[in-house]
């Protein structure tokens, strides 16, 4: 069921939805309790309403930095250690994945509503995401 909102209408959604997950999530431990819950707010908007919830350029910029941030700050001296001894493997497993993706991707663009581009940049973490703004 879709429901057309009033952009502050989908905004306090998203917002409040946040806002409540955010802590159950916090509750029980689960790491990056509020990337979870904002995702989930998200998408309980955009899977109810084709309203479209539209944020400035700078704080989607801001957001992705924030991300960067809180990720960055949790690799650890010993981490980046272990990665050093380790980069041959990990280098392999990243290629890997990365070809597997666009493999996939192509797969996915043999259907007639996506595009190669779209269907090799989709299957990519955060591939599409520098195309969409």
């Amino acid at each position: 069921m879709t429901t057309e909102r009033s952009p502050r209408a989908a905004l306090a959604l998203v917002v409040g939805l946040t806002v409540v997950l955010s802590v159950a999530l916090s509750l029980v431990h689960l790491p990056s309790a509020v990337l979870f819950a904002s995702l989930i707010a998200g998408m309980a908007h955009a899977l109810t309403s084709p309203t479209v919830l539209a944020v400035p350029p700078w704080s989607f910029r801001l957001a992705q930095g924030a991300i960067g941030v809180v990720i960055g700050a949790t690799v650890t001296l010993p981490a980046l250690e272990r990665i050093g001894r380790d980069v041959l493997p990990i280098g392999l497993v990243m290629i890997a994945t990365l070809l597997l993706s666009v493999l996939a991707g192509r797969v996915l663009a043999l259907r007639s509503d996506v595009s190669l581009v779209t269907g090799v940049f989709a299957l990519i973490a955060g591939g599409e995401i520098g195309r969409a703004h």
